[in-house]
């Protein structure tokens, strides 16, 4: 058989159970999105993102933009790109254009 190379990663939007998982070094990172929060009872997508980078410094985090107004635009993206270098990364296909967040910017892709 051959071998397979798995990496974990905890997706939840439970900041006390993130910081638990953080402490097990097979969980090599983490991702959130708008629909966990809400489920959560998280009102503060911001406030909540800036906890989780604050207290998951040195792992990858994952936070799903969204368009707030409905203008077609990735406005959480925009609030994220100024994060810690590695800390926010971001993915967000909005119809042909993918925009991609971390490492302090904002870059748009059309296609």
């Amino acid at each position: 058989m051959t071998k397979i190379d798995i990496k974990l990663f905890a997706d939840g939007a439970d900041l006390k159970d993130m910081v638990a998982l953080y402490k097990d070094p097979r969980i090599v990172g983490f991702t959130t999105n708008p629909t966990l929060m809400r489920k959560a009872g998280i009102t503060d997508y911001q406030g909540f993102a800036r906890e989780v980078l604050k207290a998951i410094p040195d792992r990858p985090v994952s936070l799903e933009v969204f368009d707030d107004d409905n203008d077609d635009k990735a406005d959480r993206a925009i609030d994220f790109a100024d994060s810690p270098k590695d800390g926010a990364m971001g993915l967000l296909w909005e119809k042909d254009t993918l925009f991609v967040t971390g490492d302090g910017g904002l870059r748009r892709f059309v296609d």
